[in-house]
């Protein structure tokens, strides 16, 4: 199985400064690598269709603040529809906690499934 995983890493300074011109070259370069190196990205969506939120997500980035474009490009990713295409934001500050439990959902109800080590105990 081929996993492609694209990452986009800001200092939390230069993140803070970004300007939209920057986050539409970001953009930009994103597309570019997805598709220049997936596989198979217009297996669900088109090509065209792709662009098209690409370019409304970099017309509406002055409406937005930085937490809420971070999302917009997740969801342009995921737009994909392939669990294994995604984008990583690393130095987001706040934007980029992580629980430490792991939660599923399994036809006989929701489970703990893994934790942090702090939290072993809570593992049956």
């Amino acid at each position: 199985m081929l996993t492609l995983s694209v990452a986009a890493v800001f200092l939390p300074s230069e993140a803070a400064a970004q300007t939209a011109e920057g986050w539409r070259k970001d953009i930009d370069l994103l597309t570019a690598k997805i598709d220049g190196y997936h596989p198979m990205p217009w297996a669900k969506i088109t090509k065209e269709e792709f662009l098209d939120k690409a370019n409304t997500l970099k017309e509406n980035l002055v409406k937005w603040e930085k937490e809420s474009i971070l999302l917009e490009i997740m969801k342009l990713v995921a737009s994909l529809q392939d669990g294994h295409t995604s984008v990583l934001f690393t130095n987001q500050g706040q934007f980029n906690l992580w629980f430490p439990v792991r939660i599923e959902r399994f036809p006989n109800g929701i489970f703990l499934v893994a934790t942090d080590s702090l939290h072993a105990e809570f593992l049956g």
